[in-house]
């Protein structure tokens, strides 16, 4: 008995490491380092966890996992800039049955929208287990705010001006409705490829 008859190859693990390595060179062994940047007389260390909830089943729907990494990215990123923090890194957990093309896909999303937040990938975990019939994505985002910067509402005045700033559509929000629509055939995805379209990165 070894691992790769009870459904896990090391050896494809080892491989996907070193791939991993050659996409995001920051990435550590067991654990991620940052120092923290010079500059701040008061850094306060601002993180957020998040996933990209239903709108894995567009995916799998669309046959295309190129862009749900960078979905991942923003919902993490775009929670820890609304404390007018500026990103700093992130981490990533994948979960699969395999190590896949598909897995390779959703990293090189991770890698982009990290790119475009301008923060690095400094390490995370992507396990495979067999049973699992689907992929499992969860990210974690660290950035630095100046204590006296902190944006938390408490500035807020009568008269202040509120700016909107334009939306790439749903996001990765709501898709549980979205799934439900497709699924009573209200909807059909041929039809509405914009239901893949990435969760802008606000940070930039």
């Amino acid at each position: 008995m070894d691992y790769k008859t009870s459904g896990v190859d090391i050896q494809k693990g080892r491989s996907f490491v070193e791939y991993l390595k050659v996409m995001a060179p920051k990435i550590g062994g067991f654990n991620g380092m940052y120092p923290l940047p010079k500059g701040y007389e008061r850094p306060v260390l601002v993180s957020g966890a998040d996933g990209v909830g239903t709108k894995m089943n567009i995916c799998r729907i669309a046959d295309d996992y190129t862009t749900i990494g960078q979905d991942l990215v923003a919902m993490c990123v775009n929670d820890v800039i609304c404390s007018g923090a500026k990103p700093l890194y992130f981490l990533d957990y994948i979960s699969a049955k395999t190590l896949d093309a598909n897995v390779s896909d959703i990293v090189y999303g991770v890698v982009k929208g990290c790119e475009i937040s301008g923060m690095d990938l400094l390490g995370g975990e992507t396990a495979e287990h067999f049973r699992q019939s689907d992929y499992d994505l969860a990210g974690f985002c660290t950035g630095i705010v100046e204590k006296y910067e902190i944006v938390d509402g408490s500035s807020i005045r009568a008269g202040d001006v509120v700016i909107g700033i334009e939306s790439s559509g749903l996001h990765s929000n709501g898709y549980t409705l979205i799934n439900d629509m497709l699924w009573r055939n209200k909807i059909f995805y041929k039809e509405m490829p914009e239901l893949l379209t990435p969760t802008t990165i606000y940070s930039p």
